[in-house]
This record gives C-alpha cells, structure tokens and sequence, in this order.
C-alpha cells in the first residue's frame, strides 16, 4: 500500500504459534508529527513517540496528518502503547 509516509505490507499472521511478534497490528489514532526516511514522530495528544517505519503496517490519515496507524503488537507493547 503507497501512503503518506512509505510502503507497508500485512506481515502479520494469526498469532496460532503464540509469538506476539505474529499477532494482528494495534490500531493508534493520533497525528504525524514529523516524518524521516525510517521513523515517525507520531502525537496521540499525551504522548510524542518516535515509530519505526518498519513497525507501522498500514495507515489511514487526511490532509493534515491526522488520523490513525496500525503498528506491530510487540512494539506497541513495549513502548506502553498498549
């Protein structure tokens, strides 16, 4: 999928194997801060966080950056996300 900010593609799995890296993506609704050739800056309105453009697998925002990602489990986990 071409978006804003790069190419994603569903890497994900059903997570059958019990790995959470196989799970299905957390939705983040927020807004693009600030975009770079490998992360984002991404504002949920408490919290600016830096995401890994390897982590989003797909994205859905206006004009305005707004709107929301979907990023692995295991990343949103570990980043309190969730």
């Amino acid at each position: 999928m071409s978006d804003m900010f790069g190419d994603f593609e569903d890497d994900y799995s059903d997570n059958k194997s019990g790995n959470s890296k196989d799970a299905p993506p957390i939705e983040l609704s927020g807004a693009l801060c600030h975009n770079t050739d490998k992360a984002i800056l991404w504002s949920d309105g408490d919290k600016d966080i830096w995401i890994p453009k390897s982590q989003i697998t797909s994205q859905n925002l206006n004009s305005d950056g707004a709107g929301t990602i979907m990023v692995k489990e295991w990343f949103a986990k570990k980043e309190g996300l969730i």
